[in-house]
């Protein structure tokens, strides 16, 4: 994708529990051009394949970061790869509502 409007961080880290629900709540969220960072701290539960398959719907990239600490310092990596001029979090196990990005 080039030019994203927004850029969404998602640090993950054993998600597999809430992860593909948070995932799911971002299709059909509106017409902007989006960007997902998926910031993935060595996830040993599943959690990157759920972000490789919902990156056959979603523009997730996916941004390996085993030697994190903690989700802030994933939030950090995710903040400087960001394309987008503007930036929001979106937590493992948090979802959005329809229209947020509108």
């Amino acid at each position: 994708m080039t030019d994203p409007a927004l850029s969404v961080i998602i640090p993950v880290y054993n998600g597999v529990a809430t992860l593909a629900a948070t995932l799911e709540s971002m299709i059909d969220q509106g017409d902007r051009a989006i960007e997902i960072l998926a910031v993935d701290q060595a996830s040993s539960d599943g959690s990157r394949a759920i972000l490789e398959d919902f990156a056959t719907r979603l523009p997730i990239r996916i941004i390996d970061a085993p030697n994190s600490k903690n989700w802030m310092e994933n939030t950090n990596i995710g903040l400087q790869a960001a394309a987008a001029p503007l930036v929001t979090m979106l937590h493992q196990d948090d979802v959005w509502l329809p229209g947020r990005v509108d």
